[in-house]
């Protein structure tokens, strides 16, 4: 049983969910991008990587949006004209941190606290 507000799991047997007080469902609702909390994962300095990076989490079933902050009338950006940021859903950051954490030791990505 799942709480379909909160997302949390239930034993058989249990009707309620304790901190939502919604009666519980038998599969978790499909929830659609609109649906969704989003959270920025990190900021990275290159487009590339950034479609890299979103690649590799959708790959793993982490959905992203990336936030372009490149302003490309000039011949090269830098400092803030060249972000790219990365956002996940927030029930999904802990996840997409754990997996990156695998992926990329030594890398130039700059996580957000």
């Amino acid at each position: 049983m799942i709480c379909p507000d909160c997302g949390a799991e239930y034993v058989t047997g249990i009707e309620q969910c304790a901190d939502c007080e919604i009666a519980l469902v038998h599969e978790e609702p499909a929830r659609t991008e609109a649906d969704l909390e989003w959270t920025e994962l990190m900021v990275v300095t290159d487009e590339t990587e950034a479609q890299l990076i979103r690649g590799y989490l959708e790959s793993e079933g982490v959905p992203c949006n990336l936030e372009s902050l490149v302003f490309h009338a000039e011949p090269f950006t830098f400092g803030p004209l060249s972000k790219v940021r990365i956002h996940v859903p927030t029930h999904d950051l802990e996840r997409a941190r754990r997996l990156l954490e695998d992926q990329t030791s030594g890398s130039t990505v700059t996580a957000v606290p």
